[in-house]
């Protein structure tokens, strides 16, 4: 399945409306930049950016504001920086849930570069790791060409899904801290616990949003008759006769399982969030996003 175009850029102009809601993203704080601290200890003057509301008033520009009625705020070199973190899983059992998954990446990313100094958005699956710095006029066509395609099904006799262990080394090297985004559908879930562990225990902590399908919340019709699967992980072919009663018990053992995962995660000092993918006719409304950002309230 791929991205189309126009619903791509219809998901990136959600961005300002988006970013006037207030929500808050998990950022991560570092020391750097150019130039040298002033006596009001904020380095030096760099430029000027828009304002977004909810951010740190000390920086607003009241001169700025009083002469032209643009509400700005004043960059600085030589202090603490945001940077906006987000790991995208692009393994091959995501590929069901495109382009909703594809559509929520590329907000988050967005939104990040709109929100920080510095934002980045990897993407991991079997073709390797893409890091790509959002930021300048470029980004967004390589984000696209990152996320359009939906990564095929495995092939028979062959592991073509990368260790969730060897995803998360794309944050190899980072400094500790709660600032780490991970968009993923955590399976096989034994091997993300385990990642996530070891991540945890090097004092990294990271919010673990997972975008559910609408047959995973029951917001659509039950399916009927005998239906077709592809195992994503190794290509095989799946047949199983769907009945209410089973239909009933998957949706049952799919909160079950969310429940568990997040109490889990939860005891490493991790947030895991579950929210549902809007379709392509809600993908345009704001509203139908917000839910994966109430999360960062808690853990910012």
């Amino acid at each position: 399945m791929r991205v189309e175009r126009e619903d791509w850029e219809a998901v990136g102009r959600l961005v300002p409306r988006l970013l006037e809601s207030g929500r808050r993203l998990p950022f991560l704080r570092f020391e750097g930049g150019r130039g040298h601290r002033t006596s009001a200890e904020f380095g030096e003057f760099r430029e000027h950016a828009p304002y977004v509301p909810g951010e740190d008033l000390r920086h607003f520009d009241w001169a700025v504001f009083a002469r032209t009625r643009e509400p700005v705020l004043r960059r600085f070199d030589g202090v603490l920086r945001r940077r906006f973190e987000l790991l995208v899983d692009r393994s091959p059992s995501t590929g069901i849930r495109w382009p909703g998954y594809a559509w929520l990446a590329s907000l988050l990313a967005r939104l990040g570069r709109a929100r920080f100094e510095e934002a980045f958005c990897r993407v991991a699956g079997t073709e390797g790791l893409r890091r790509i710095e959002c930021r300048g006029d470029g980004f967004e066509a390589e984000l696209f060409e990152a996320l359009a395609e939906a990564p095929c099904p495995g092939t028979r006799g062959r592991r073509s899904a990368p260790r969730a262990a060897d995803l998360l080394s794309a944050w190899e090297g980072l400094p500790a801290g709660r600032g780490y985004t991970l968009l993923s559908d955590f399976q096989p879930v034994e091997e993300w616990l385990e990642a996530l562990a070891r991540c945890a225990h090097r004092g990294k902590h990271v919010l673990c949003l997972y975008p559910r399908l609408p047959e995973e919340s029951g917001r659509t019709p039950p399916p009927e008759g005998r239906l077709r699967l592809v195992d994503p992980e190794s290509g095989e072919d799946l047949e199983l006769r769907m009945e209410a009663d089973l239909w009933r018990a998957f949706l049952v053992e799919q909160r079950s399982w969310e429940h568990r995962l997040g109490r889990e995660l939860e005891a490493l000092g991790h947030v895991f969030h579950a929210a549902d993918l809007p379709s392509r006719e809600e993908a345009g409304l704001p509203k139908a996003w917000l839910p994966f950002l109430h999360a960062g309230e808690a853990f910012g």
